[in-house]
């Protein structure tokens, strides 16, 4: 839903989960960690063009608790702004990673941000 271009609403929240009827998980038990959650992108608009989106999501932000409290508009801006600082670090941080692999240079950390980063295909 969040991903879609055609949704206008860039994020999820609901403060009653057991309610909610159409929340699915691949975790069995979530409903034993949390009834809220709060849902938005970590992602940047790509288009020079600030009528034309180009959104590229890299992945979610996501916030979870059992006593609810996200459906409201500061929580969800304060979270969608993070999810963009987010996608500018972990740009950052892949550049990063490419500059170092490309010089030879190698630690525990970059082996292991070669296994689920994108090389420096963001």
């Amino acid at each position: 839903m969040i991903s879609n271009p055609d949704v206008k609403d860039t994020f999820f929240a609901c403060d009653n989960l057991k309610d909610h009827g159409n929340y699915h998980n691949s975790n069995p038990n979530w409903n034993k960690l949390y009834n809220a959650t709060i849902v938005v992108p970590i992602q940047a608009n790509l288009s020079e063009n600030k009528r034309k989106k180009e959104i590229h999501i890299l992945g979610f932000l996501c916030c979870d608790n059992m006593s609810g409290g996200f459906e409201n508009k500061e929580i969800k801006d304060f979270l969608s702004a993070t999810g963009d600082l987010l996608y500018s670090l972990f740009l950052l941080y892949d550049r990063f990673y490419c500059l170092s692999r490309d010089k030879g240079l190698t630690n525990e950390s970059l082996q292991q941000y070669g296994h689920w980063g994108s090389g420096g295909q963001v």
